[in-house]
């Protein structure tokens, strides 16, 4: 959401933003403050970011009143700003057991290490979908769901020096071309940080 920051200063400025809200819904809020002429004013002052296109997409997703419990990639994309990446990202990881792919930095570099032709930036359309496929079908051959393998894949790489050569990276024996079973140990403390963050929102 706001770009150069982390996830975790994205949390907080939202949760700063929506306790302003008093107990209303998310979407109750939001619209409460766009009649009242506060919204870009209220967004400013949670710190969100990227205040023109946050305004707009907030805007625009309280009057939809998408079901954000069940809408599909197709109706989120409909909301300015909000991409492939963006909607599958969200989708991911608001319900765990969706079967799609955040093709972020990460995951193109990891893909690329494959031998597949993955572009470094968030690729168009038509060329998201194949990828997404590709990237569905190594978590299959590795026995996870996408959401572990993404968020697993995201915890590496972030780790990684700045500006490494992506030729130099040593790859876990999980995320290699041919891979190793994922270490059980691993998964149940990806499993434990995903319940802590998931239980503190």
């Amino acid at each position: 959401m706001v770009a150069g920051k982390s996830a975790e200063f994205a949390r907080r400025a939202l949760g700063r933003f929506f306790a302003a809200g008093g107990g209303r819904s998310p979407f109750r809020f939001v619209q409460d403050l766009e009649k009242a002429g506060l919204l870009e004013a209220s967004i400013r002052e949670a710190r969100l970011g990227n205040y023109g296109k946050i305004t707009r997409a907030f805007r625009e997703i309280a009057a939809a009143q998408l079901d954000l419990k069940a809408c599909g990639p197709e109706v989120l994309e409909k909301i300015h700003g909000i991409g492939p990446k963006t909607s599958r990202f969200f989708i991911l990881w608001t319900r765990p057991g969706e079967r799609y792919a955040a093709l972020d930095t990460h995951v193109l570099k990891w893909l690329r290490y494959l031998g597949h032709k993955a572009p470094k930036a968030t690729p168009p359309p038509e060329r998201y979908r194949t990828l997404e496929l590709v990237f569905l079908a190594e978590a299959d051959a590795r026995r996870v769901m996408p959401r572990t393998l993404d968020g697993i894949i995201w915890d590496f790489c972030s780790k990684l020096p700045l500006g490494i050569d992506e030729r130099e990276i040593a790859w876990p024996a999980h995320l290699r071309k041919v891979p190793a079973p994922f270490p059980r140990e691993l998964l149940e403390a990806f499993g434990e940080a995903v319940a802590a963050v998931e239980g503190g929102t």
